[in-house]
């Protein structure tokens, strides 16, 4: 995640910016609601740590990592049944020089940061592993595949570059 400095007002998710809101409770637990491009941090009043940057940090990491793995195994359902092969697993990792990958044992591994970009760079980001159960490879029959799901995948290939070092400064 970010430097200690970041006061975390706004955090990026799906290619928008989430204002945070930390709400303090009577309750023992933690609970972060997402409503309206805004993010309720409900945490327990009694917690001394409530204004951390190293707190928040922990909370908003645990909660895209989450949402990583809902919505990459959500996309990489869709995308496995409409290329005709199937996933094994899906891992979600803290990798940092790289976005995805594909096992020979049919499992994809994704980096929780990428939860950060728009949903199409993320469905690009499904495709391109699903279709390495197909192809272990980089081949014209590689890009064909995954042309055919995400015809514009160039331009996600280029948000991503153009967007690294601001994603793995999270």
């Amino acid at each position: 995640m970010k430097s200690s400095s970041n006061d975390y007002s706004k955090i990026p998710y799906l290619g928008k910016e989430l204002r945070i809101n930390i709400l303090k409770t009577p309750f023992s637990f933690e609970r972060i609601i997402e409503k309206n491009e805004e993010l309720f941090i409900q945490i327990p009043a009694f917690t001394q740590r409530a204004n951390s940057n190293d707190f928040l940090k922990q909370i908003l990491g645990r909660w895209l990592k989450s949402q990583a793995r809902r919505i990459f195994t959500e996309k990489a359902t869709y995308f496995s049944a409409r290329m005709g092969c199937l996933v094994n697993g899906i891992a979600i990792k803290d990798t940092k020089s790289r976005w995805g990958s594909c096992s020979s044992r049919g499992n994809l591994n994704f980096n929780w940061r990428v939860i950060m970009a728009p949903l199409p760079v993320v469905d690009y980001l499904v495709v391109h592993e699903t279709a390495h159960l197909k192809e272990m490879n980089h081949s014209p029959r590689f890009w064909n595949l995954v042309s055919t799901c995400c015809p514009d995948y160039k331009n996600h290939i280029a948000w991503l570059r153009a967007s690294s070092d601001s994603l793995f400064s999270w």
